[in-house]
């Protein structure tokens, strides 16, 4: 058996959710719903990592996102 390739590039992500870094408590932003998990994934992460807090509801065809604090 051959061994696999360790230095394969993988690809970007589809949609970079950095912005989220940038919101200030009561700003929103309205995300694809194509994107719902990975967003999910992302606010869980941010949450997690810097304790801060959003909240999300479905909108005009796709997510809105708040910070709340």
């Amino acid at each position: 058996m051959s061994k696999p390739t360790t230095n394969v590039a993988l690809p970007k992500p589809r949609q970079s959710f950095q912005v989220l870094d940038s919101l200030q408590p009561g700003e929103s932003l309205l995300f694809q719903l194509s994107a719902y998990d990975s967003l999910c994934t992302a606010i869980t992460f941010r949450q997690r990592r810097d304790g801060t807090r959003f909240t999300r509801k479905m909108d005009c065809g796709g997510v809105r996102v708040w910070r709340v604090s």
